[in-house]
């Protein structure tokens, strides 16, 4: 094994090479103790080592402090020289350094010569001390070494120096005499000026004349002083004048502005001169629209906002109330300009407006008459709440202002109140029946609503005030228990009251007398069976019965409060369901529950009733109900199968069925109710929404003479139009009579 030690033959035993390894030893001790040298002198050189007093002067330094340390003898200029001195430094020659030591020492500024370092060396402690600028000037002595004196220039000298020679100026400036000196040449001084006082005196008087001739220079007003003293006071005038003139112009509230309008229909632009400040309250001006106006116009004056433009009442004005060219006048009020002049339509207490089909050409401002025209009846809008469950009957109030629905469901009675052709529900009456009612029934005035409960024997009737209806009297069969009401029906002057009922006596009639209702005797003839509906004549002299058995038509003629049966008529119905009698007091229909004969209509003259020829077209199965409208002409039945209207027009005898309603009924209908002018219809239907109202069409003419309206019968307002319109268009017109219907 060779090694820089010892070199042993792996083949010998260890006893053959044991020398060797001797001298491997003596070589490590050798080494051992060179390494040991090195290392002490390492250990005591304190070039590269520190003290323990030193390491722990740095073991207490804060982190970071040596940087900071490191930096400052970094920084330190007395123990570094920058790069640029070591390198001239080192550029330097040999022998240079010698030569600029010599050259300093011999520097005789920066050092001493002999001779100056002997004389100071003489000199003895205190001795030869600074002494003061000056001894004594015109007596004032110096204090210090470093003492001033000042000369100071009195009244009429001046006091200057040069500073190039150093040199003091002393100069009389001329601007006063010395005073001391000036005294004694004053009158009474010393040395007084000869005719100084006289001189005085003249001068004085000479004043005082000047004074005076300038005042009556003055007053003597010279032709051009006068002119331009006139032409001041004239410029001053207009001037006044311009300036009161423009106030009155910017006051618009006492002086209106007038001004032809830019824009749009819908936004009027003026521009006014002087231009306004603020919009105040008052503020008035005078447009003349430069276009008819659009709906609901604004006016904006000066690019100061659009304001909108209004009627005295408020409201708005629609397209076409302004006219283009016409003048018109308006006041700020507020947030908006309404009117201040007769350009606005005048409002006639009660007036309405309509939107109205024309039924010819028609010019603005044109006396018009609407008629309820045509073979039309248009379903309105639902009204927001309907009754709860499926309606059994309707009646209108005489006025067509108050609606009540008979329902199945609570409230049993659904009351609205109409407004135009929005019906809107009342709050229910207090003592409603429970669970639903089968019919309900206006007085012809409007005053009392009697209602009977589904499937009782008891009648309700109410009281109305305006809106409310208070529950005055209930009425019960004392006769049978199973006696349930069918059909209400009020005579029309509202004294009597019929009630057709499912169980005996089957027919019951009570007298009115204020708000008393009195069962008056039965009559001689009474139903034999179960009675389905009851209706009076428009005299109020005819009562007509409609009874489940024969005779199915029972009819009644009055006389006081006694009703007496007439005969059959020759020709009567196979059976009976509703009955109904037109307004013109003429016709009797029936409604026959069958599915053949459907309609039968009787002629009446006198106590006659002659049944008129049967019709081609019937009204589908199972008619249920009928009604004529208030003018006679138009026949409606409600069945139970679709379409679940028809519609008859009447001319004389003859009953034409009209084309099916646009919107129908989606199931069968059980009631009518027609409002007093003709213009509403009524329908109480069994599913679906419950109830519908149908409006008839209105078209406006124009009304050319008083003929017009005493020629007919189906005028339902007169008025004016506010727009002009071609036939068939559907313009605004306002109603002067007959608009609050």
């Amino acid at each position: 094994m060779a090694n820089r030690y010892a070199n042993l033959v792996g083949t010998k035993k260890i006893s053959e090479d044991f020398n060797n390894i001797n001298i491997g030893f003596d070589k490590v001790q050798e080494d051992m103790d060179t390494n040991k040298g090195t290392a002490d002198t390492h250990i005591k050189n304190a070039d590269i080592h520190v003290t323990a007093a030193k390491k722990a002067e740095w073991d207490g330094k804060a982190p970071g402090s040596t940087q900071v340390d490191l930096k400052a003898h970094t920084d330190n200029a007395d123990i570094h020289v920058t790069k640029a001195k070591k390198e001239e430094w080192d550029g330097k020659a040999p022998g240079s350094l010698q030569e600029e030591v010599d050259n300093h020492i011999a520097d005789k500024v920066a050092h001493l010569t002999k001779q100056e370092h002997d004389k100071l060396t003489e000199l003895k402690e205190g001795g030869e001390p600074n002494q003061n600028a000056f001894a004594r000037v015109n007596g004032l002595e110096a204090v210090t070494t470093s003492d001033e004196f000042t000369i100071v220039g009195d009244v009429g000298i001046d006091v200057t120096t040069n500073p190039l020679d150093k040199s003091i100026h002393l100069t009389v400036n001329g601007e006063s005499t010395p005073g001391k000196h000036g005294v004694t040449h004053d009158i009474g001084g010393s040395d007084p000026i000869p005719g100084l006082a006289q001189a005085v005196i003249d001068a004085t008087d000479a004043k005082t004349k000047a004074t005076q001739a300038l005042a009556v220079a003055n007053a003597a007003e010279t032709p051009a002083g006068a002119q331009g003293k006139a032409d001041a006071a004239q410029a001053a005038a207009e001037e006044y004048a311009k300036e009161q003139d423009e106030l009155m112009k910017s006051d618009y509230v006492r002086n209106p502005g007038y001004a032809t309008t830019a824009g749009t229909a819908e936004s009027y632009i003026v521009t006014l001169d002087p231009m306004p400040t603020v919009l105040a309250d008052g503020f008035g001006i005078t447009i003349v629209p430069h276009v008819d106006c659009a709906n609901s116009p604004t006016l904006n004056v000066n690019s100061m906002g659009a304001t909108p433009l209004k009627k005295k009442n408020g409201s708005v004005y629609a397209a076409g109330d302004l006219l283009a060219g016409k003048p018109y006048s308006f006041r700020k009020i507020g947030p908006d300009f309404l009117v201040d002049s007769s350009g606005e339509e005048v409002i006639i207490q009660g007036q309405v407006e309509y939107n109205v089909e024309y039924a010819e050409n028609i010019e603005k401002n044109s006396p018009i008459v609407v008629r309820k025209s045509g073979d039309t009846f248009t379903k309105l809008p639902n009204p927001d709440t309907l009754p709860k469950g499926a309606a059994y009957n309707a009646s209108f109030a005489s006025d067509g202002k108050y609606l009540a629905v008979a329902n199945y469901g609570n409230p049993s009675v659904t009351i609205y109140k109409r407004s135009r052709d929005t019906f809107t529900k009342l709050p229910d009456p207090v003592s409603l029946p429970d669970g639903g009612a089968s019919d309900v029934e206006f007085s012809k005035d409007g005053i009392y609503l009697a209602t009977s409960p589904y499937g009782s024997n008891i009648v309700t009737i109410f009281k109305r005030s305006e809106d409310m209806f208070t529950k005055l009297v209930e009425i019960a069969s004392s006769f049978s228990t199973d006696n349930s009401y069918i059909e209400l029906r009020f005579s029309p002057d509202g004294v009597y009251l019929v009630m057709t009922s499912r169980g005996w006596p089957f027919l019951e009639i009570y007298k009115r007398s204020g708000d008393s209702f009195t069962m008056l005797n039965y009559p001689s003839y009474m139903p034999y069976n179960e009675t389905y509906s009851a209706d009076f004549s428009p005299d109020g002299v005819y009562l007509a019965v409609t009874n489940y058995s024969d005779p199915r038509l029972i009819i009644y003629k009055r006389s006081g409060d006694t009703f007496t049966k007439l005969p059959n008529p020759a020709s009567m119905p196979p059976s009976a369901r509703d009955v109904a009698f037109s307004p013109d007091n003429v016709y009797l229909a029936v409604t026959n529950y069958d599915d053949t004969s459907g309609l039968t209509i009787y002629k009446r003259s006198g106590d006659t009733f002659t049944k008129l020829p049967d019709h081609v077209s019937i009204p589908s199965d199972y008619p249920e109900c009928i009604i004529f409208s208030p003018d006679s002409n138009y026949l409606i039945v409600g069945s139970d199968e679709t379409p679940f209207i028809t519609i008859y027009k009447r001319s004389g005898d003859t009953f034409t069925k009209l084309p099916n309603l646009a919107t129908l009924p989606s199931s069968r209908v059980n009631d009518f109710a027609f409002s007093s002018d003709g213009t509403y219809l009524a329908v109480a239907i069994q599913r679906s929404h419950y109830f519908s109202v149908y409006k008839k069409l209105m078209q406006a003419f124009n009304l050319r003479n008083i003929v017009d309206l005493n020629s007919r019968s189906d005028t339902a307002m007169i008025g004016y139009s506010k727009e002009q319109g071609n036939e068939g268009e559907t313009k605004k017109i306002i109603a002067i009579i007959g608009g609050n219907q």
